[in-house]
């Protein structure tokens, strides 16, 4: 028996996991899940864990770092760095209810030629390793969105009239060759893209995405903005003929959001609006709540709206399809009017100025 060893092991079945939900650290009051100095106005969220960024550097110098942060109040987990800045980040989710790794674009910095630098990467939720390049030499890549095992981005270029366009780009989320899927005028360059799958299971199991992905114009950054608009790419790819809502002839487009029980939210100037596609293949809205003007964020859990008031911080929350503006309920105060996330049991944000990831019970 030279070279064996005897392991130990359990006949008993491994312990389940908690109902989602119940392992949120969250209760009525506001309170720190994790501190995370030069904390970042980015969130993402799986079932057991909220991902964040930060730099600890200041003043925007030196790297940005990518975490994983326990719901469970356990210490957070570095999984990447980035010596140059991120300009988008996604989970990557290869079945939809699976959570894989992170993936993101950095701009890069100038190259010596002159030659683009940004780069798609990819990491694992362990961390520890180093990040893999999906893509490299990108000309300021950014809005990155997965749909089973591509990922999407955002990028400039030039047409073949030699004019600047903004590109949609696509490769594997294992890395491989880059495709340009669709031309876009600069003045329609993503700002976030999201993705909405209606179907996808091919007659052997695999997972074919149908439905589309769409991304809004708008720009947080800007005030006042309203010649914004929502533009949807419907699958397969190469994508069909582009579908556009809002504009500067109505109303605008603001924040967008994933709906699992039609194609997406978005905010116009005065009504946060549900999308869905329709039999003749158009698009059909409906209003979901009004509002005083553009919603930075807009999420959506169960029956319930939420969504940061215009022009203040508060979070509150409606029953989808309720227009009357008094039956509003707030949840928080001091939310990023940008990002929140929220499960069954807690909403999460990014307090910017404690370098925290905050949270408070539903």
């Amino acid at each position: 028996m030279t070279g064996c060893s005897v392991e130990n092991i359990s006949l008993s079945p491994p312990p389940k996991p908690p109902a989602p939900g119940s392992y949120g650290a969250c209760g009525a009051t506001t309170t720190a899940l994790a501190r995370l100095p030069g904390a970042l106005p980015w969130l993402g969220m799986d079932e057991f864990n909220v991902y964040a960024m930060s730099a600890p550097g200041g003043g925007g110098t030196g790297p940005q770092v990518i975490w994983r942060v326990p719901k469970d109040g356990s210490p957070p987990v570095e999984l990447a760095r980035s010596p140059t800045p991120i300009t988008g980040l996604v989970l990557s989710s290869p079945d939809l209810e699976t959570v894989s790794g992170v993936i993101w674009s950095t701009a890069g910095d100038a190259g010596v030629d002159g030659g683009a630098t940004g780069a798609i990467l990819s990491v694992g939720l362990d961390g520890g390793v180093a990040p893999m390049v999906l893509a490299a030499g990108r000309e300021m890549p950014t809005a990155v969105v997965t749909v089973g095992s591509q990922v999407y981005w955002a990028e400039q270029g030039i047409d073949d009239l030699g004019d600047p366009v903004e590109a949609i780009m696509a490769t594997s989320t294992a890395g491989g060759p880059v495709t340009r899927l669709q031309e876009v005028g600069r003045d329609e360059t993503p700002t976030a893209i999201g993705a909405s799958v209606y179907s996808g299971t091919d007659v052997d199991g695999s997972f074919v995405p149908s439905g589309s992905i769409f991304w809004t114009t708008w720009d947080p950054r800007l005030e006042n903005q309203t010649s914004a608009e929502i533009v949807i790419c419907p699958f397969p790819t190469p994508f069909g003929p582009l579908a556009r809502l809002g504009g500067p002839d109505a109303g605008g487009a603001g924040a967008v959001a994933y709906d699992p029980f039609a194609a997406f939210d978005f905010s116009a100037s005065d009504v946060i609006a549900s999308v869905r596609p329709d039999v003749d293949g158009g698009w059909v809205t409906r209003t979901l709540a009004t509002t005083p003007g553009f919603v930075g964020a807009v999420q959506n859990y169960g029956t319930s709206l939420y969504f940061i008031r215009p022009g203040t911080t508060t979070l509150v929350t409606a029953t989808r399809g309720l227009e009357d503006a008094q039956a509003l309920q707030v949840v928080a105060h001091g939310v990023d009017p940008w990002t929140f996330l929220l499960d069954s049991t807690c909403v999460y944000w990014v307090d910017t100025d404690a370098g925290a990831i905050a949270m408070v019970a539903q």
